[in-house]
């Protein structure tokens, strides 16, 4: 699947679940946080990075902010599981048919695997997250976020 085809496979999540969200193009790429809020202007603390991680086997799609990193201990405890491991490339993308970079909750891909989101992300108003491709964007207000995702809301961030 290519990025173009994943944006508007994006696009058509947002129509057909009646998501209140606006999908970002830039001319830049945009496949890292700091990236992310170079090319948008958004403060790091605003974008949202979608970690994909297995879990004792299972994968699971981690929100956090791009100023926050992981805590797999918390996270561990969190799933009360063994192992948690960062998904490599070639899992992420045969999990949600995105590349690292582009991943974007907002899509029937990963309806399929549970979601958690970092509690610090809930304290804000309005977030970026992956949109599809190295070049988009999707802003949300978070409580849409939540709404449309009912991710476990935790803290598994430091």
């Amino acid at each position: 699947m290519n990025s173009k085809n994943n944006v508007q496979k994006v696009a058509e999540y947002l129509k057909n679940k009646g998501v209140n969200a606006e999908i970002l193009h830039f001319k830049h790429k945009v496949v890292s946080a700091v990236m992310a809020s170079e090319v948008s202007g958004f403060p790091l603390n605003k974008i949202v990075k979608t970690l994909i991680v297995i879990a004792d086997k299972k994968p699971y799609a981690i929100m956090i902010g791009g100023n926050r990193r992981l805590d797999y201990g918390k996270l561990r405890k969190l799933l009360k599981c063994k192992k948690v491991r960062l998904a490599k490339r070639d899992e992420v993308k045969e999990i949600t048919g995105f590349d690292i970079g582009e991943v974007c909750p907002l899509s029937y891909t990963l309806e399929r695997i549970p979601k958690i989101i970092d509690e610090e992300i809930i304290k804000k108003d309005v977030v970026l997250t992956g949109g599809g491709s190295q070049y988009t964007l999707v802003k949300i207000k978070v409580k849409e976020l939540l709404k449309t995702l009912t991710p476990i809301v935790a803290n598994i961030s430091k």
